[in-house]
């Protein structure tokens, strides 16, 4: 089972980019999370599931550290108890990553995604605190210590049709720093994205996958792990196995409709409105989607034929992706079948290898 969990909407910086609308003042208290925990573990009970994840997002979860905190313990706990693994991820902007919070990831199930753009002329492009002052040098001493202190950080890259001729020397400065997991993810709502722009954005990402070709100690899994197996629409909350709890205690089926009413399938107290559920699907149409993107060489397997919410958040149609992720997942799967009997399938073994270790 996995669950997204956010603690509070709130974050102390203005990230001129966030996707995550409608914010609002809502964050769990100590008396919900503790509901939020036993819901969870109801959940778990019913499906039989042998194990728990759980994504810290927001928000800035750290903002909400001890509530954090008591959350990872209680949750460790009730899994031991029940015979169930758990694990757990945190996606951080790295502002408050103190030697506190550093002593308690220490040690347990924990992964670590640190937002960072790049170098500081970069970075500090599109992510100050939100009194305007930057953010770079607290965010690049937090990813070091992060590095140094054993726990592996996931560094995140968001790149926009303004940054992305950076996008190169961003994962190199970033492996330099001693990342060996580097996650570049593109402004998928940005409406500047055209011709000019996404021709920068191949020769980027073409580059990165020729340097990453030498250097097989970092892994970027959107090239060194991106599947053409076929894929089949997501149906998040429908078998209940996948879920977010927003910071107002309902239920959602996918990070990208938080706080959302029309997409609310119920809360923590009551449960979950199957109802609900189907009416949100019931315009999923393989029909639709095969008249429009059926002569694609990718038509099966691109991440749009799963990922149906973010369909909705980008064109407005369940079924449909944007033209920039359109372009976006063909460039990727280009990439894949270029390097598939060199380079490329060097890394995938490299990354197997690894991941066997």
């Amino acid at each position: 089972m996995l669950v997204t969990l956010y603690l509070t909407d709130m974050c102390n910086l203005d990230c001129s980019y966030c996707y995550f609308k409608n914010k609002t003042k809502n964050r769990l208290t100590h008396d919900q999370i503790g509901r939020v925990i036993d819901f969870v573990f109801e959940q778990i009970k019913k499906s039989n599931e042998g194990s728990i994840g759980i994504v810290f997002s927001g928000g800035e979860p750290l903002l909400e550290f001890p509530l954090l905190a008591n959350t990872v313990t209680k949750v460790i706990n009730e899994a031991a108890r029940l015979d169930v693994s758990s694990s757990f991820v945190i996606t951080t902007n790295g502002t408050l990553l103190s030697c506190q919070v550093i002593d308690f990831l220490k040690n347990k199930p924990i992964s670590l995604a640190i937002s960072i753009d790049g170098p500081e002329h970069i970075h500090s492009e599109h992510r100050p605190f939100v009194n305007g002052s930057p953010t770079f040098s607290t965010v690049e001493c937090s990813l070091k210590t992060a590095i140094s202190e054993g726990l592996s950080p996931v560094a995140r890259i968001t790149f926009t049709p303004a940054t992305v001729g950076n996008l190169a020397n961003s994962v190199k400065y970033l492996a330099e720093l001693g990342c060996s997991e580097i996650k570049p993810v593109p402004d998928y709502f940005n409406s500047d994205w055209d011709e000019k722009s996404f021709a920068v954005c191949k020769a980027e990402i073409r580059e990165i996958a020729n340097w990453l070709s030498e250097n097989p100690n970092v892994t970027i899994p959107v090239l060194t792990q991106k599947s053409k197996r076929p894929m089949k629409p997501c149906y998040a909350g429908a078998d209940h196995s996948y879920f977010v709890i927003g910071p107002d205690a309902n239920l959602y089926p996918c990070s990208y409709v938080v706080n959302q009413p029309e997409f609310r399938i119920g809360n923590i107290l009551e449960g979950f409105d199957d109802e609900k559920i189907m009416r949100i699907y019931s315009g999923v149409s393989s029909e639709e989607r095969k008249n429009t993107c059926g002569k694609c060489a990718y038509f099966e397997c691109c991440e749009s034929a799963r990922c149906v919410l973010v369909n909705y958040r980008l064109s407005g149609n369940i079924n449909l992706p944007s033209g920039f992720y359109c372009q976006y997942q063909q460039l990727l799967f280009s990439l894949t079948d270029k390097f598939s009997g060199n380079a490329q399938g060097k890394l995938r073994i490299r990354a197997r290898k690894r991941a066997q270790s």
